[in-house]
Order: structure tokens, then sequence, then C-alpha cells
């Protein structure tokens, strides 16, 4: 069922041929959120019942007559029997449910007031509400304020079958003419009564413990944190990998040369420029910090100085080249750290504005924007969001899944490369190349001047080191049980420790990832099917087909390294504070056009934290009540 959830997608159902052709942008993730999530929400919710049950206030009322009214003041729950069952789950079409089922309470209040016959008799006494077999079903459904906060809006609410009644007692001489009487229209009003004050008392749990903590959740991702995040995968054999601090490379904020500022476009249509705008002015703030043009910005600058054409045109690709098994040691997040600078990435930005919801009998889905952004570059990605772009079939499902649609991939690729963040640098440091460096070597080791000769009598005893960057986006396509990237870039040379030059390679290369999941692993091999020089090849002279050796001993060592490190497997662990959400148990799996991802989600530790800031402090009953179910 895909139902758009009016206030989120509009009133107006997308066309059936393409992408609505309105303002509204369309979903590039989707988050199902399903059965095993739930069981979790409805034992929190019969937690905060078990608990808040005999503190709700019953507000003062008043009861009348054709005699009188008489006032019943400080009503107290005295007795409850908690409920057969609680229930918190989805309900088509796109809503949510809150259900009671089954419980007693027994109520008494205070009477006063006059009552009417012939004169006027001041009364007072004791009213007693008896509650048997009762039900209470509350619906919300997915919302957003004006500040794109989501929030759950009640849409129903009432007591359903079993019965109330109410009687009163200590009137003298009038107790059982009221009771006989006016006991039927009694128990009617104190029914409406109690109605309204339940169910704003089950709207005010869900804003409290739910509605609250989803306005908390962010609207947008960094995309430096993500790469932190998956760079951390390979901490646990490197420990002192949090120590490590970044290298000091830098954005150029000139806004000249590789860095100007693209205007708006004037394609864009006026949704697309509010959006821009308003996610620029809602970011700002994360990007403020202005740093002088670095080494590698310098570097580039004056590589675009001696060639001011355009990239050039990447050659035609073949799938031709098998892959080669080989094994050395693993990269660790410490080597992938000193090779990418994931600061160059605090710009960029994954907007996680939920756009629609749905819902069957088992599920809940959301769609959520995904569209990728830059606070230092306005302007839109050239691929387009799928449509319609619907859950997969997934027989195995954890507690939430989290589709994203190769869009959001390539955008973030699109716009990566159009600011330049995508460098990357290698030295003598690095693991498994940085001997391969150096520019002479004794007999018993290989270095690259073992395959150019040149390399060696111009710098010998040096060390050389490289800066790649991207000619153009890099793209990937997600197929079944892996991903195809095609990357076409420059290296550039320089004698490690100056800012000598000595000369670039051009050059083409398309791989292939195969992954799996396997033990809380992402296991799998890398096959480079492709890797050409460019002809504008400038390095001491040579032309591409005279490094044709380098280019094998490249292609052979990235295989080993990658395969090095996927053959090991990649762990997926989440275990930071930083995260709003707490995930374990994580899956990762390619089909085609999409990445799921899916976990179990500790929900309890989501929303409340035992740390010092509990809803509950001093309640470990009910702590131990839902973390034991």
């Amino acid at each position: 069922i895909e139902v758009v959830l009016v206030s989120l997608g509009g009133s107006q159902l997308p066309p059936v041929n393409g992408p609505p052709q309105t303002m509204a942008p369309t979903p590039a993730i989707r988050i199902r959120l399903n059965r095993g999530l739930f069981d979790q929400a409805s034992s929190i919710a019969s937690g905060l019942v078990e608990y808040q049950i005999n503190r709700i206030s019953l507000p003062s009322t008043q009861q009348c007559f054709t005699e009188g009214c008489v006032q019943i003041q400080n009503l107290r729950i005295t007795n409850f029997r908690q409920p057969q069952g609680i229930y918190f789950g989805p309900i088509p079409p796109n809503q949510l449910v809150l259900r009671l089922t089954n419980f007693d309470f027994f109520i008494t209040g205070n009477l006063g007031g006059s009552i009417q016959v012939i004169i006027q008799f001041p009364v007072g006494g004791t009213i007693y509400v008896t509650g048997r077999g009762l039900s209470v079903t509350t619906t919300f459904d997915l919302q957003k304020s004006v500040d794109d906060e989501p929030y759950l809006r009640m849409l129903t609410c009432g007591i359903e079958g079993g019965t109330i009644e109410a009687r009163v007692a200590g009137m003298g001489i009038f107790t059982d003419t009221v009771n006989n009487k006016y006991g039927s229209m009694m128990s009617m009003q104190t029914r409406r009564n109690l109605q309204t004050t339940m169910c704003r008392h089950m709207q005010s749990l869900v804003d409290q413990h739910f509605s609250d903590r989803l306005r908390k959740l962010p609207r947008t991702i960094s995309v430096k944190d993500l790469t932190t995040l998956v760079i951390s995968g390979t901490r646990e054999e490197d420990p002192q990998v949090a120590a490590v601090s970044p290298l000091p490379w830098s954005f150029d904020h000139s806004q000249q040369g590789l860095m100007q500022r693209q205007a708006f476009s004037p394609q864009m249509q006026p949704f697309s420029q509010r959006w821009a705008m308003s996610r620029l002015r809602r970011t700002k703030r994360q990007a403020t910090k202005v740093d002088e043009p670095d080494y590698m910005d310098e570097a580039l600058k004056e590589d675009r100085k001696k060639n001011p054409s355009s990239p050039v045109s990447a050659p035609k690709k073949s799938w031709d080249l098998e892959e080669n098994e080989l094994v050395v040691a693993p990269f660790t997040a410490e080597d992938l750290h000193k090779f990418f600078n994931i600061e160059r990435m605090r710009h960029l930005f994954v907007d996680v504005n939920m756009l629609d919801a749905s819902a069957t009998t088992e599920d809940f889905s959301i769609g959520i924007s995904g569209n990728v952004y830059s606070s230092r570059s306005l302007g839109e990605s050239p691929f387009v969001p799928p449509y319609p772009f619907r859950l997969p079939q997934n027989p195995t499902r954890r507690a939430a899944e989290v589709i994203v649609s190769s869009y959001t991939i390539n955008s973030l690729l699109f716009h990566a490369h159009r600011t330049n963040a995508l460098l990357f640098h290698i030295d003598s440091s690095t693991p498994g190349v940085g001997n391969l460096l150096k520019t002479t070597c004794s007999l018993d080791e290989i270095c690259i001047s073992d395959q150019i000769e040149e390399v060696g009598q111009r710098f010998p005893g040096k060390n050389l080191e490289l800066i790649i960057r991207t000619l153009e986006e890099p793209s990937v396509e997600i197929e079944e049980g892996g991903v195809i990237m095609k990357f076409s870039g420059k290296t550039m040379f320089f004698v490690q420790g100056s800012r000598k030059k000595v000369g670039s390679i051009s050059f083409t290369t398309v791989f292939e990832v195969e992954a799996q999941t396997v033990g809380g692993r992402l296991v799998g091999n890398l096959s480079i099917r492709r890797l050409v020089f460019h002809r504008d090849v400038d390095f001491f002279g040579l032309s591409a087909r005279d490094l044709e050796g380098f280019r094998q001993s490249i292609r052979q060592t990235l295989e080993k390294k990658a395969n090095a490190t996927l053959k090991r497997g990649i762990p997926l662990s989440t275990e930071t504070d930083s995260l709003p959400i707490k995930f374990n148990n994580i899956h990762v799996s390619f089909m085609k056009n999409i990445l799921l991802l899916q976990s179990n989600i500790d929900l309890y530790n989501t929303l409340f934290s035992l740390s010092g800031n509990s809803a509950f402090p001093a309640l470990p009953h009910f702590v131990n009540r839902v973390k034991a179910a």
C-alpha cells in the first residue's frame, strides 16, 4: 500500500506515468518500521500506562438534575486493573493506533451542592464510579510542523465496550432517589467526561514520550559524520585511531577557480529554490570556519593554470579484466583517515525531511527526501529521483529497514566532485604502498624505479607523494549483490616533503565490488574491470604505452589491498553515543538500484536516557519491565 500522507506529500496524487509535475519533491530514501519495533513500542507504552495511570489528574465536574446541580470534586483513582493488552502499531492506510484492552477501575469523589425539593436542601456525599471490561482506542497520523518537525497528531479516541456505572452515597434521604432516577444519566455523563479525560491523557502521553523525541530527530545528516561512521568500522583492531588527528588539509573559500559558487539555475522550480535557501540558512552555522588554502588546494590550482581546458574525456570502458585474489595486510581506520580527509565533506548534507507515509497491518513506512546539497554551492543534482520508489520484498525483516536509492549516492558523489571534496593522498606512510613510492631502493626491495628508471635517475633517494582528484563525478550502479563504480581522476606526483610537482597521470577505472553481510561483517571482493591511462600523460616524457607495466602493478596492488580488507570483513557496528538512534545487528545488502540497510533498534535507549536524563529516574520497576519485554 502506497498512500501519500496529505500533510506531508500534498493532496494531489502523483501521475502514474512519471514523477509528479508539481513543486512537491519525491522521496529517494524509504524507511520501513516493522513488527519488532512496534513490539518494543507496545512494551514501553505498557510501562508508561502502569506508571502514570494512578497519577492521572481527574478534573472537577458537576452533575445536573431537574432538582438542581451538584459539584463533584476530589476525584481520584483508588483501584486500577492493568489492561489485558496494550498495543501500539500501524493500521492502513497511514496511521498508528494505541489500544488499551480490557481494564477495570474504581474512582471516588466528593459531592457538594443543593437540590430543590419545595425548598432548597444542601447536599453532600460521595460518588463511586466503577468501570469494567473497558477498552480505549486512539489513532494517530504523522504530521509536520511549520518548522518541518515531525509529530503524532491524534485523529480519533474513544472508550469502547465494557460498562461504567456511577452511584452516589451519603446523600441521606436523597441517595436512593438520585441513584434510581438519575443513575443511567449519571453513568452516561460520567462516561463522556472520563473519555475526554483519558483521551487528553493519551494525547499527552504520546506527545511527551514519542512526539517530543520525534521532534529532536535531525532533518539533515552530515556526510562527514556518515563517512566517519563508515571508516570507524575498522577500529576494533586499531584502538589508537581515536587519537588520530585529521591531516591539515582545508578548503579554498576564495570562490575562485575550482571553488566558484554556482548561482540558482533558471530551471529550478520555485519550491526547489525555497528548499535550497531554507536548507542553507539552517546549516550555515555548521560550515562557518574559514581556512587558508592548503597544500592540496594550491597544487590543484597550479595544475589548473597549466591545464586550463576542461577535463579530459574518459576513454571508452571495457569489461574484460578478471579479478586477481591476493592477500596482504588490510587497511585500518588510521590508513583511511590519512588516505582521505573527511573534513573535506563537512559542507555536504543529506536531507532527511519526511515527505510521505503509508502503513499496512505489519509495518509503517516513511518516505524521506534523500536529496544531497552543499552549503558551499547551490544547484541541483543532474540525477532524477526514482519514481515510483517502492519498497522491496523482504521476508527476513529486522526491526527497521532503510532503503537508499542510487539517486542519493550518485547525487552525493556529484556534489562532492563539484566542490572538490574528493581528494585522496598517498605517501611513504601508506601501508602496502609507501615502499613502492621510493625513487631508489636496494636489490631486495621493490620501488617505483623498478618500473620507471627515469624517476630514480632524476630524484635519487627520495619518496614520492600522490594527490588524486576526480576529473568528473564518479557514478555508481547498484546491482544484485554488489556495486559497479566508474571513476575518472588525475594523479599528481610530488617529491615528498616539498611542493615540487614531477608529473601527472590521468586515468579511468571501472571496478566491481561484490559484498554480503556474514556474521555482523560486510565481506566480499573487489575486481578492477578496467584501468586505463589517458593520452595526456605528463610523466618524465613517457607515453601511456611506456607505462603499461606500471599500470599493471598499480592494478594488482589496489586489488590486493582492497581484497585483504573485504575478505576479513568490515564490522557493521555503530557503538557510539553520537547517534540519536541505537542500532544493533546491522545487515547490509544490495538490490537493483537500491542499498538495503536493516537493523534492530534499542527503542528504549533511543527514546529515554537512563544515565541522568531518564523520564523515570527513580523507577527501576518500569526500567526492568521494559528491558525484560
